[in-house]
């Protein structure tokens, strides 16, 4: 079973300034419209969106998992993906709002639509990518293969162990307080349920 919601449909890479059926009605610069195109690509990156808020609360119960197990270079790695997808949806919160001006013509030029069109395919080619790695691997071959590419994206974002040694703090003293709490309720329970000595009085 994956991980992710189901995949969105889009345009290849290829086609997406060719598509001669999106390409139908003369926009406000005196060309074919873009509006189809621009319009399919805000939806296929709030599908993204979608999914990467997933993908982040699903790392987050991850990580406090291995927490309580001190398991902290794999805790480490997936705090950075975690850094990643936060970072990339903000990435394309701002390429929905380019996406949704040029839709309206607001403050566009021909040149700005063809730049915004580009960026945000650039874009959702990259998340698509991303989305991928986070199937299940099939064995350990597989697991190295995804980690390292995971690795020559977190290069890519400027992404460091020592980014997210702030999270790993705050996590693992939520993970701390709440075995803890579990523990002292535990204890107090088991206290609670033995006998008193009354009940053995004749």
């Amino acid at each position: 079973m994956g991980l992710c919601p189901a995949k969105p449909t889009f345009p290849p890479k290829s086609s997406i300034k060719r598509n001669k059926a999106t390409e139908f009605s003369q926009g406000p610069f005196g060309q074919t419209s873009k509006v189809p195109i621009l319009v399919n690509l805000r939806e296929v990156l709030l599908v993204q969106a979608n999914t990467l808020e997933f993908l982040q609360q699903k790392l987050e119960d991850q990580t406090k998992g291995l927490m309580k197990k001190f398991r902290r270079d794999k805790s480490i790695f997936l705090l950075k993906k975690m850094r990643l997808y936060k970072n990339l949806s903000e990435d394309i919160q701002v390429e929905i709002e380019r996406l949704e001006n040029a839709i309206l013509g607001k403050g566009v030029t021909t040149d700005d639509i063809q730049r915004i069109i580009k960026d945000a395919q650039e874009l959702v080619n990259d998340l698509e990518e991303i989305i991928q790695l986070e199937n299940p691997a099939k064995n350990k071959e597989d697991r190295k293969k995804i980690k390292a590419s995971f690795n020559i994206m977190f290069k890519r974002h400027h992404i460091k162990d020592t980014d997210v040694y702030q999270s790993f703090a705050q996590i693992e003293a939520e993970v701390n307080e709440i075995t803890l709490t579990t523990s002292s309720t535990f204890k107090k329970s088991d206290y609670s349920t033995q006998p008193s000595s009354q009940n053995f009085e004749e």
